[in-house]
């Protein structure tokens, strides 16, 4: 994001301008959205956990090494967040919020999952949508309509895709359905088979017939929402979804996309095109053909959700008694840490009458179905799932 804005305000040499250019274009468009989105949040692993055991000191380290940096361009971009908050808050209240994000994006940086640092042009992707994770969760624990705040995560993203330079539009735009375009999405796909990193992409490449399509991707995982899933945001990935639309009507790339991930589909189908009609606006959601609104229409998953986690405040830090040595007793006693929570969820929200037939759902699924319980720090969509199964 910061690379276009510098191209915009530097007044830089046609040269270096165009080098500049050719940044933005790895960053904004690099065969796929920057929003795009990947796995269900039943699927997802304790993937800092996971990670932090394989990567060197220096892994470890690469966000925070750069945090100075990383704040510098949190505090530009935060401009665009008040504009378009101000927009439906007063302005007050706005402020106070963003305060409060700035803090939570400090304490985000060292939890940024490392996927390969700046040999993985994919570190742009997950870096950049994570500036508007602490005001989202802000807003969430606000009370803020989902839907309201997929509207304003849109608005974000809008006002910042309308206001790159026109020359770094017209690059990508020219550059897009080159040969070397191609080859370098076929090559990040093969590479992306590899799954180096846990955290990272993953996905196919689709050589298209030059008439329907010119190439394609089809999208199986991603890092953004394994990471906003394990942040316990998963429920705003679909809106995630919606800002492709914005960036390709910005830029003036046709598309044709019919699904993703987190609209409940198995893999994200991008298609993209040279001529043909423009694709949906984006906004509102349900004018897309990949709008499912998954979790506007469950609410009950929603309500749990937001229960489960004052319980899991009010308990108090999760059980992991550091002398247990033997790792099948270690799962044994995270499923009773985790049993207990959810029954104390499940008193709190249930009638006495149902109460003891939603206890034994509940630790049946937690033996059954729980292989890692560490992931389930709050309840997780798989257990409304097989709730409504064994219901």
């Amino acid at each position: 994001m910061v690379d276009c804005f510098t191209c915009r305000t530097t007044g830089s040499p046609r040269r270096e301008f165009l080098k500049a250019a050719g940044k933005a274009a790895l960053v904004l468009c690099s065969g796929l959205a920057v929003y795009a989105v990947g796995r269900a949040s039943g699927q997802i692993p304790d993937l800092m956990h996971q990670q932090l055991q394989k990567l060197t000191q220096e892994e470890q380290s690469y966000y925070v090494v750069t945090k100075d940096n990383l704040m510098k361009q949190y505090d530009k971009a935060t401009r665009l967040q008040k504009e378009v908050l101000t927009r439906h808050f007063d302005e007050s209240k706005v402020n106070r919020w963003l305060v409060q994000a700035r803090k939570g994006y400090e304490s985000l940086i060292p939890q940024l999952p490392y996927i390969g640092g700046k040999e993985n042009e994919f570190t742009r992707y997950l870096m950049y949508p994570s500036g508007i994770m602490p005001t989202v969760r802000i807003l969430r624990d606000e009370g803020v309509p989902i839907r309201k705040i997929g509207q304003m995560i849109f608005e974000i993203s809008t006002e910042y895709y309308n206001a790159i330079h026109p020359l770094v539009k017209w690059y990508v735009r020219s550059t897009y359905f080159g040969e070397e375009k191609k080859a370098h999405m076929r090559a990040a796909a093969h590479k992306s088979q590899l799954r180096q990193y846990p955290a990272d992409w993953v996905f196919e490449f689709m050589e298209g017939d030059g008439k329907t399509f010119q190439y394609g991707l089809d999208m199986t995982e991603c890092g953004l929402v394994k990471f906003w899933s394990a942040q316990g945001l998963e429920e705003f990935t679909p809106y995630l979804c919606l800002t492709d639309w914005a960036l390709w009507r910005a830029i003036g790339i046709k598309t044709i996309r019919t699904q993703t991930i987190a609209n409940g589909a198995t893999h994200c189908d991008f298609q993209y095109i040279r001529k043909g009609k423009d694709g949906p606006p984006g906004w509102p959601a349900d004018s897309n053909p990949e709008w499912t609104g998954r979790y506007d229409n469950n609410q009950v998953f929603l309500d749990v959700k937001a229960k489960y986690r004052l319980v899991n405040e009010v308990a108090g830090q999760r059980i992991w008694p550091p002398q247990i040595k033997n790792q099948q007793a270690v799962v044994q006693t995270e499923k009773t840490c985790l049993s207990s929570r959810l029954i104390a969820w499940l008193r709190g929200i249930s009638s006495s009458q149902h109460l003891l037939h939603l206890e034994e759902i509940a630790v049946q699924w937690i033996q059954v179905e729980v292989v890692n319980p560490v992931q389930y720090l709050e309840v997780p969509q798989s257990f409304h799932s097989y709730y409504l199964q064994h219901d």
